[in-house]
């Protein structure tokens, strides 16, 4: 075997510098100091964290610290990220006394709100007469913090709706059915946000349904609690409360004869909010009948108010801006997405108001081909075929759907349109077209 040529006490091979033991100087440079920074740089993700709102928090704690920091801009970024994260967390979502701190919150912002554009307006005035510097600064000021607080409570709004409990019920009602402000877009933006927030509430009510019986209890068991309060809070506890025990009960409360005036909006868009969000809320006989009277209007809805859309739009940032000069997406006739999603949710509903002929429509792809626009740049008009396919697509689910709630009703007539699809090209259509015929096969 041939010796080792590096084994102890043997000189190192000619050329090559004499083999030393690391010193401790050696040792820190190679293993403590990239540990000390490894170390600096968690430490610093965790300080901006718990600043900064970075990161994503798992506990109510958490996420009220989070939406309490006094930097605005923190405030409501935090609130977005609750928003789009209790979906994804029964618990949290379930949280009654959480909810409650929130709606705290919203209903302080709405006051701020308020206030800040009565600020507003009065620094406009003294601007406008001046026209100085300091004032127009003032003003300039006063916009950022008004456009601020504005979103802050839009997705202080949103986080209420992705809760399992209908606590933001009272406020989102509010916020939805207010009818004047100083800023039309503002308002119109806020009030189409709440009855969005009420469709995705009513639709993660299921969630609650779904919980063990003592995590339910426990979450009865707070609201209790809470509705003995005189305040607002306990108002909304005890809302809260009454609401989700009839629904447990196999009594569920709709939202009321008021949200209803909605379908009189001279918004469009709200139009066809208030026809999604009717997609997930129901109640007695004869609030049932409410419903679907209001959604049996809105499927012969006449486009009033579509002069409208460009004056409401809410001023777009420059991201957003660029994107809708690219294309701008619309349909060929107005008040159709009114029609169409108040058609389907009748569909849904199983009502038997539900117009097959409206239905049938939307099931035919070369006709929301032609539907379905698109305007470019150069204000030319093309097919929107992406939007044409998603209607077609959303119809097929309607339809099968409709057969489970109403399986006495006569489909004949959408069949030829479903086997038709179910030999398209597009293979999304071809296999929701084939599932849609399984369904109308049993």
């Amino acid at each position: 075997m041939q010796p080792d040529a590096f084994s102890a006490g043997s000189p190192p091979p000619a050329g090559l510098p004499p083999v030393r033991p690391p010193s401790g100087k050696f040792i820190a440079q190679l293993f403590l100091v990239p540990l000390l920074i490894v170390l600096g740089i968690v430490a610093l993700f965790f300080t901006m964290r718990g600043l900064f709102g970075i990161g994503s928090p798992r506990s109510a704690q958490e996420f009220l610290h989070s939406v309490d920091q006094t930097n605005r801009e923190v405030r409501w970024r935090a609130a977005q990220e609750l928003a789009q994260y209790l979906p994804r967390d029964d618990k949290l979502a379930s949280d009654p006394r959480f909810a409650l701190d929130l709606a705290d919150r919203l209903r302080r912002t709405i006051t701020e709100i308020e206030e800040a554009e009565k600020k507003f307006a009065e620094l406009s005035a003294r601007s406008a007469a001046t026209q100085a510097p300091e004032d127009q600064e003032a003003v300039a000021k006063a916009k950022q913090e008004l456009k601020a607080a504005r979103a802050y409570a839009i997705y202080l709004g949103a986080a209420l709706g992705g809760f399992a409990l209908p606590v933001g019920v009272p406020l989102l009602k509010q916020m939805a059915l207010q009818q004047t402000g100083p800023d039309p877009k503002a308002l119109a933006l806020r009030r189409r946000q709440a009855v969005l927030a009420l469709a995705n509430l009513g639709k993660n009510l299921e969630r609650f349904d779904t919980l063990p019986a003592e995590e339910q209890e426990k979450a009865l068991e707070v609201l209790r609690e809470e509705a003995t309060g005189a305040a607002e809070r306990g108002k909304w506890a005890k809302e809260a409360l009454d609401r989700t025990t009839a629904r447990l009960a196999g009594k569920p409360r709709g939202l009321g004869r008021d949200y209803l005036t909605l379908a009189d909006a001279e918004d469009p868009f709200l139009r066809e909010l208030l026809a999604v969000s009717l997609n997930f809320w129901s109640g007695d006989a004869e609030e049932n009948e409410q419903i679907d009277e209001t959604l049996d209007r809105l499927s012969r809805d006449t486009g009033k108010g579509e002069e409208l859309l460009a004056e409401l739009a809410d001023e777009p940032d420059e991201d957003d801006a660029a994107r809708r000069a690219a294309t701008l997406s619309f349909t060929k006739y107005p008040g159709l997405r009114v029609r169409y999603n108040a058609t389907t949710a009748l569909a849904r509903r199983g009502s038997k108001r539900v117009n097959l002929a409206i239905l049938a429509e939307m099931l035919d792809e070369e006709t929301q081909k032609e539907y379905c626009r698109r305007r470019l740049p150069d204000g030319k008009e093309v097919s929107d075929e992406a939007s044409a396919v998603q209607t077609v697509l959303e119809t097929l689910k309607t339809v099968a759907e409709l057969r489970r709630q109403r399986p006495d009703l006569d489909l004949s007539a959408l069949r030829p349109l479903v086997d038709q699809l179910a030999d398209s090209p597009n293979v999304a259509l071809r296999t929701e077209a084939k599932n849609t015929q399984i369904v109308l096969d049993q």
